[in-house]
């Protein structure tokens, strides 16, 4: 008895191009369906190109946007204005967490935190001729 494994890279985000032409170009991501753990089955170029992996926890998977988001907040908002943005962004963030913390007592979902680090940079925007930015 003789058998052969055949391994089609991508093999699943070909077939979902040929589904929807629409999607071809983008980054693509196909996750399991467990509960348990949701994990990144395969994903196209495109997204391996932005450091998603199959294999990763699809929690990881998709992670440092806030980071890169902080960077465009910093390239935006300039050299001084970026440490009001980010005081913010911290008060804020730690705000919600504390309320949603003792709230919520059993949270299983991460809190995101891009709008408050878009909300800190929209507020320097703001007011940049406030006392509070010009510290």
């Amino acid at each position: 008895m003789r058998a052969a494994c055949v391994f089609i890279p991508h093999f699943p985000i070909a077939v979902e191009l040929l589904a929807r032409p629409d999607l071809h170009g983008r980054p693509l991501v196909i996750s399991s369906d467990s509960e348990q753990r949701k994990a990144v089955l395969d994903c196209s170029p495109e997204a391996e190109a932005q450091g998603v992996r199959p294999g990763r926890p699809l929690r990881q998977a998709l992670g440092l946007g806030d980071v890169k988001l902080a960077g465009f907040a910093r390239l935006a908002l300039g050299g001084p204005l970026i440490l009001p943005a980010l005081l913010i962004t911290t008060l804020a963030g730690g705000l919600v967490a504390a309320y949603l913390a003792l709230r919520l007592r059993q949270r299983s979902y991460p809190i995101p935190y891009a709008p408050f680090i878009s909300g800190g940079a929209l507020a320097v925007l703001l007011w940049q001729g406030s006392a509070f930015v010009s510290l």
